[in-house]
């Protein structure tokens, strides 16, 4: 009972890590999303499994509205876990990025621990991990689910390589290599940002990069992205450059009849959308939330400089330089795409940033001896838990319905979004084993509303499998 008592913090922060693992897993094969696009990776992947690593692409999927197409890693990865599993059913395609889902929460804490104390280390991980947007974006296959881990494992390489007191700068040389590597072949935005942020970060380190390395880590960094980047390489080569010529004409494309202000404003916009998201797990429409939470933005990015102002520890300082610079990054890269970036996707990058920001907003506000102020930060930190719990769980049970009978149209999550079904896996697997039993013949014909349209691939691929 005395250890309980006095390692009751640590106890209750795995009992709700725990928790928030369980969101993660929970009926994850039967819940599974899958749509068009899971199901093309899963033909794909399944050519590969029974053909072998050959049938692999040498490029993955397309950038977003152009041609472009980036780093086939995503596929590598759903090739790799058919081949542990051995399956090739719609599932195991998406457990690389259920796994990431998973990995990224302890990170996310040793993350924290480079500034915060271990304390609010563990508050604010715990805010992270309970966000319905991350829960929900862990249960499918898709090339940005992944991104959170991998920038962020990123972000923490280059805190550990300038860590003054760190001794194995070549480990951490080659981590961050790895992934940036591999985050820049998930999405495009990190394909633009990623380098931007490093470049800025090493500019504001220059001082310190001839103590922080050596020739060797260098080599090792570059070493690393060039061994993760030869499928792409190699195509260029004998597609003679064509995907290259895509992403210059993407950076120069879609070009807008709008001001850089209104740009600036709809970014704005978006970016306070989906924080306050984050935050909350809100999926309404109510635009003066929106623009309220830059309130707590503002405030945040101010009290981070304040912070950074009287830092005297170059770790912590690191740590401050590299938040904002991730924040504004995303903020400043997604101003000409400000009409277009109205999606979670987008904003999958910066999953980690409201928790931080809290940290910067009432760690010392809790710290002061009056009670109301000690109040307000643990009514804030619930409240955030609470709400995104709230969603997660609406979402669980709608899709617990779905299972009987068709869902109403009263539906928290479907009449946010939008949508009049929830269609999982475990409705395709259960069709087409119920007709596959059922059924003498050996071709089958079924067809599907409208509003499944959608789902015809799916259908057709659980009958391939079956």
């Amino acid at each position: 009972m005395g250890t309980f008592k006095k390692n009751w913090k640590y106890f209750l922060f795995v009992f709700l890590i725990g928790i928030a693992f369980l969101a993660r897993v929970y009926k994850f094969d039967d819940w599974l999303f899958v749509k068009s696009d899971q199901i093309r990776d899963a033909v794909m992947g399944s050519e590969a499994f029974a053909n072998g690593p050959s049938y692999l692409p040498l490029l993955g999927p397309r950038a977003g509205g152009t041609m472009l197409r980036l780093g086939p890693i995503f596929y590598y990865f759903q090739y790799a876990s058919s081949v542990i599993f051995n399956r090739t059913d719609a599932p195991v395609f998406a457990y690389p990025n259920l796994l990431f889902s998973l990995l990224v929460i302890p990170l996310f804490y040793l993350f924290l621990k480079k500034y915060f104390s271990r304390n609010w280390s563990m508050v604010l991980t715990v805010v992270f991990s309970f966000s319905f947007l991350a829960i929900e974006y862990s249960r499918f296959a898709w090339n940005p689910n992944s991104i959170p881990f991998f920038n962020l494992l990123f972000f923490y390489s280059l805190l550990q390589f300038f860590d003054q007191n760190e001794k194995k700068k070549t480990l951490w040389a080659v981590m961050a290599g790895l992934s940036l590597a591999i985050s820049t072949q998930l999405h495009f935005s990190s394909f633009v940002v990623l380098p931007v942020v490093l470049t800025l970060f090493l500019i504001l380190n220059f001082k310190n990069i001839p103590k922080a390395g050596s020739l060797k880590s260098l080599f090792s960094f570059l070493g690393t992205i060039l061994v993760f980047y030869i499928p792409f390489i190699l195509s260029d080569i004998v597609m003679k450059g064509d995907n290259m010529k895509e992403f210059f004409e993407a950076v120069g494309s879609k070009p807008s009849d709008h001001s850089i202000f209104e740009k600036m404003l709809r970014d704005g916009y978006y970016f306070g959308k989906y924080y306050f998201r984050i935050m909350t797990g809100y999926f309404g429409k109510n635009s003066d939330w929106f623009y309220a939470v830059w309130i707590i933005i503002s405030a945040a990015l101010a009290r981070s400089f304040w912070l950074l102002k009287k830092e005297t520890d170059k770790n912590k300082s690191n740590f401050l330089i590299l938040v904002n610079l991730w924040f504004l990054g995303y903020f400043l890269v997604y101003i000409p795409l400000a009409y277009t970036i109205d999606k979670p996707r987008f904003f999958l990058p910066l999953l980690m940033i409201p928790a931080i920001f809290f940290g910067y907003l009432f760690k010392d506000i809790f710290d002061l001896k009056n009670y109301i102020f000690k109040s307000f930060v643990i009514v804030a930190l619930l409240f955030s838990v609470i709400s995104n719990s709230f969603f997660t769980f609406e979402w669980f049970r709608e899709m617990k319905i779905s299972e009987g009978r068709a869902n109403d149209s009263k539906a928290t999550i479907l009449k946010a979004k939008g949508k009049k079904m929830w269609w999982n896996w475990w409705h395709f697997e259960k069709f087409s084993q119920f007709v596959s039993s059922d059924c003498q013949s050996q071709d089958v014909c079924f067809l599907i509303s409208k509003e499944g349209k959608e789902y015809s691939s799916a259908v057709k691929y659980a009958f391939a499998i079956s």
